[in-house]
């Protein structure tokens, strides 16, 4: 800290100094000195400091649950999809004057959705849920869309909510399972949630394939959770963002979506990375018991500013 001359210990201007007038609280940007941080990763209550002039409101909300994929024991002409990737939790940031808010506000955290049971009949995939809404007092984070369990025209990922992106739908002839948004560190991308990759399908011709990759977490520059690939393997688990709890707003990458097999259980898809990654489609099967599960979505987060 600045050390200022002729000054006895106090507080000036909103900056506290010792009685070697060395200043004991750094500025805030709205003014101030200092700022109180606290971060949600359940609800709760959050109670305005005193003195507080500006809270900044920081909130993720949970991801999509992914797709299972379908399970179909005929061995020509059907296609069987993979299951759809969930949509990432969104993100909102809002800043307000302190005295817009009262002594206590609730604050409620967003869980994952659950993704798609795996089918064990001949049918269609089951849909994953969506993420839970964060959500501090009226203002609200969208949780993230549900995958879409596979069918025999394809498996439709969880559109992207405000401010987060897109789970990956399947390939519409039974093919490699698409990558969840964002896809690379070049393409447009938004700051919530990645979503997760889809599910492998199974073509007419019954060949199998591979799942495909979770969306990345730019911001953080962690790759997506790994694909499936095509021997029904599971898809992989999104990379969490590891100092969230500490205050770091950035979200995990998306799961990765599961691969197909026309010998055994279709591969599950890959949870999503916290906070608000979206899960991963699971595969279809032809000869197995069952399809792939779709992956959890990440559950979401809040962390509030005051700055004095």
């Amino acid at each position: 800290m600045m050390k200022e001359t002729g000054l006895t210990a106090g507080t000036y201007g909103g900056v506290t100094y010792d009685a070697a007038g060395r200043a004991t609280a750094a500025p805030g940007p709205f003014g101030g000195g200092g700022t109180d941080v606290q971060v949600f990763t359940s609800s709760g209550t959050w109670t305005k400091p005193a003195g507080a002039t500006a809270v900044e409101i920081q909130l993720l909300a949970g991801g999509g649950g992914g797709g299972s994929g379908r399970k179909d024991a005929s061995t020509t002409t059907v296609v069987k999809c993979g299951g759809g990737g969930g949509g990432g939790g969104s993100w909102l940031n809002v800043t307000l004057n302190a005295d817009a808010l009262g002594a206590t506000v609730a604050v409620t955290v967003g869980g994952g959705g659950n993704g798609g049971a795996a089918q064990s009949g001949n049918a269609d995939g089951n849909n994953g849920s969506a993420g839970g809404n964060t959500i501090f007092g009226s203002i609200i984070a969208l949780g993230g869309n549900f995958g879409l369990g596979g069918t025999i025209n394809t498996g439709t990922g969880g559109l992207a909510s405000l401010n987060s992106n897109a789970g990956a739908s399947a390939a519409v002839n039974g093919g490699s399972g698409g990558g969840g948004f964002p896809s690379g560190i070049t393409v447009a991308w938004m700051f919530g949630g990645a979503g997760g990759g889809a599910g492998g399908g199974i073509s007419s011709s019954n060949s199998s394939f591979a799942g495909g990759a979770g969306g990345r977490s730019n911001a953080l520059n962690l790759t997506g959770g790994a694909l499936g690939s095509s021997a029904g393997t599971n898809g992989g688990a999104g990379n969490a963002n590891t100092n969230a709890s500490a205050g770091l707003i950035a979200v995990g990458s998306g799961g990765g979506g599961g691969g197909s097999s026309a010998t055994v259980n279709g591969g599950s898809g890959g949870a999503g990375g916290f906070p608000s990654g979206g899960g991963g489609g699971g595969g279809a099967t032809t000869a197995g018991t069952s399809s792939g599960a779709g992956g959890a979505g990440a559950a979401g987060i809040a962390i509030i500013t005051t700055y004095f």
